[in-house]
């Protein structure tokens, strides 16, 4: 078995796409037609099930898909361990949430480059939460995220706390709302993310414990964008 061919069969599963699939490995679709194929013979098993749209795996490739990313989470620690003192090179995976790379995205880049000009980072940005499970996937080789402080993380997986991170409600000054009190602000409205992000998750889930229900007045990514609405009284 070979790792070419794992990396094939991984490609494969994080597009749903042979294509895609080939053009993030920097192949050609038939090459990574061979390589899927000679996987199938090794193991004596068909991974996919050709005739559907998106590609999917059969039940068989569903248990070989997830030996796959043992072995390359392995694979992984053990080039670690080859030679721990040279200088990290090659492709670093990032993913960053959205709302920190609008506002420390490009410094942060400037100075992972500076201090090591042999790595060529490729960020992601998403949600906390999805950015979680690609690195569980094998998709990203780390991930900055924000969650609750007694936040678990897969097994295998540990994490390194930064920074804590204050989390406040604004609103327009008009509005005269009192400090902490939460009931006045449910009243008004809010102007948040879209669903997936992990702060409007912890604002419903405080929402619920206080009885009170979310009213969603604007839908929106974008801290710029979202402070102007506020600002206007939108939420």
């Amino acid at each position: 078995m070979r790792i070419d061919d794992i990396d094939a069969l991984l490609a494969t599963v994080q597009f749903s796409s042979l294509n895609q699939a080939a053009e993030y490995l920097g192949i050609t679709q038939s090459a990574i037609t061979r390589r899927l194929q000679r996987l199938e013979q090794t193991l004596n098993v068909t991974l996919l099930e050709r005739q559907t749209r998106p590609l999917t795996l059969t039940a068989a490739g569903h248990r070989v898909y997830e030996q796959c990313l043992s072995i390359k989470r392995e694979t992984k620690k053990l080039y670690g361990l080859l030679d721990p003192e040279a200088e990290p090179h090659g492709i670093l995976r990032l993913g960053v949430p959205q709302s920190v790379a609008e506002i420390a995205l490009q410094p942060a880049l400037s100075a992972l480059r500076q201090q090591f000009p042999a790595l060529r980072p490729q960020v992601t940005c998403g949600w906390s939460g999805l950015l979680q499970k690609r690195l569980e996937s094998v998709e990203l080789d780390g991930v900055l995220a924000m969650g609750p402080e007694q936040q678990r993380f897969a097994e295998g997986y540990g994490g390194r706390l930064l920074c804590p991170l204050d989390i406040v409600v604004i609103a327009a000054k008009s509005w005269r709302l009192h400090a902490g009190a939460l009931r006045d602000c449910a009243e008004k409205g809010w102007v948040l993310n879209p669903d997936g992000c992990g702060l409007r998750a912890g604002l419903i889930r405080e929402l619920q414990s206080q009885g009170l229900r979310l009213a969603l007045n604007v839908e929106t990514a974008g801290a710029q964008l979202q402070i102007s609405l506020v600002a206007q009284g939108l939420g």
